[in-house]
């Protein structure tokens, strides 16, 4: 993130940009890149695992996502892709994903985790 606008971008890109960069955090795989799914990414994959990234609507505009239920990777890529409107997204983890937001009646079981983002007004 730079001092006005979101980014995602792949670790070579990362390592070439020429803005400075505010807050970053590493994580992955890619899901989206330019609006293109992973090619890795197998679209009936049995790999599923609550799953939460964040995406790119546009350079002003980030949302965060959470699974419900398990998920694999291209379909959690399509979400971002397909409902939520992104053009990059990124993966951030797995089974040890956990929301808290009282709005949404939502308080999940604390895990130990790793990077922890909030969103403050």
């Amino acid at each position: 993130m730079t001092a006005d606008r979101f980014g995602v971008a792949e670790t070579g890109r990362y390592a070439q940009l020429r803005e400075s960069v505010v807050l970053a955090t590493q994580s992955g795989p890619l899901l989206l890149d330019g609006g293109r799914i992973h090619p890795g990414f197998i679209p009936d994959s049995p790999s599923r695992l609550l799953r939460n990234g964040v995406g790119l609507v546009s350079p002003q505009v980030a949302v965060f996502a959470i699974s419900d239920e398990p998920v694999n990777f291209y379909e959690f890529a399509l979400l971002f892709r397909d409902t939520l409107g992104c053009r990059d997204a990124l993966y951030f983890d797995g089974n040890i994903s956990s929301l808290r937001a009282a709005p949404l009646g939502r308080n999940d079981a604390p895990h130990l985790l790793g990077p922890i983002i909030g969103v403050v007004r």
